[in-house]
C-alpha cells in the first residue's frame, strides 16, 4: 500500500501486542509462526481504557515479558498437547520455543 501510494502511513497496534516479533517473522517469511490477533479487545483496548496494564488473549506474556522469560530446555523432551484451542496452541508454541519436540492433536480438521 505504501509503495502504491494508497497510504502514507500504516499503524499496527493489536497485532504487535499479540506477536511482538511480527515484522521480523513476516520479513523472514515465517508466516506460519504468526499467531493472529482475534480482535477481542479484552486485554488491549479494554485494559488501556480502564487504566490497567496491557494483556492479550493470544499472547499470555504480553505486558509480562520481563517476568515470564521463555528459556531453552536443558533436556528437550517429546511432548503431546491434546486440544488445538487457544490454550493448547499456546502450550505447543511455548514448548516448541523451548526446544521440545511437540505434537499437537485436535479432533477437528482445523485449529
Amino acid at each position: 500500500m505504501l509503495r502504491q501510494g494508497v497510504a502514507d502511513l500504516i499503524a499496527v497496534g493489536r497485532p504487535l501486542i499479540a506477536v511482538p516479533e511480527l515484522p521480523h517473522k513476516a520479513l523472514e517469511g515465517r508466516l506460519d509462526e504468526i499467531v493472529h490477533c482475534v480482535a477481542c479487545n479484552q486485554g488491549c483496548f479494554d485494559h488501556i481504557f480502564s487504566l490497567q496494564p496491557v494483556a492479550c488473549l493470544v499472547n499470555p506474556r504480553a505486558g509480562q515479558e520481563g517476568k515470564y522469560v521463555v528459556e531453552r530446555a536443558t533436556k528437550p523432551k517429546r511432548i503431546i498437547v491434546v486440544g488445538g484451542g487457544p490454550a493448547g496452541m499456546q502450550a505447543a508454541i511455548i514448548a516448541a520455543t523451548r526446544g521440545h519436540d511437540v505434537t499437537l492433536f485436535e479432533k477437528d480438521n482445523r485449529l
